[in-house]
């Protein structure tokens, strides 16, 4: 028995230094061979329109409305980063009310449960909009330090429709 983590070959993908060849993950920041730094996805910079990139990318996550607004006008919707953040916050707002909608049904549910039920309710409510709050923190974040952080499975759709128009 082995104490040391095995790497399942078939499920990770390997990447091979630039410098020496060396074999190496695909999540590796440095060449374990030599120790040369492995580049990075390159990160958003410079302005679009009046805003600074990122800060256009972190403020389309802020309700609903900022988003419409950035697929609407001409600068932003040119710009794969604001689009890619403005659709996914589109994504991520429905999403939200069905959520919300699947809550509130599993409430009512619940309610039938005498004196456990509200806790239920009350626990799973502020569940809900804990990991809410958390997942919007980070997108923000993200966004600020210029990263297109992509939401498992909404991700996908808003990097599909945020080719620029």
């Amino acid at each position: 028995m082995s104490l040391a983590p095995s790497m399942d070959e078939s499920t990770a993908s390997l990447l091979l230094c630039p410098e020496c060849g060396t074999q190496m993950p695909s999540t590796a920041a440095f060449c374990p061979g030599c120790g040369c730094p492995i580049p990075t996805a390159p990160k958003a910079q410079g302005k679009i329109g009046v805003l600074p990139r990122r800060v256009a990318g972190a403020l389309a996550y802020v309700t609903f409305i900022p988003p419409i607004v950035f697929l609407l006008t001409r600068p932003y919707r040119h710009d794969r980063f604001v689009r890619f953040h403005s659709v996914q916050c589109l994504l991520l707002c429905g999403a939200g009310l069905l959520v919300g909608v699947v809550v509130r049904l599993l409430a009512v549910v619940l309610l039938l449960i005498p004196m456990l039920g509200i806790l239920l309710v009350g626990l799973l409510s502020t569940l809900v909009g804990l990991a809410a709050c958390f997942v919007w923190l980070i997108l923000v974040i993200k966004a600020l330090q210029g990263e297109s952080f992509q939401v498992p499975v909404l991700g996908a759709f808003a990097e599909h429709y945020s080719v620029p128009v």
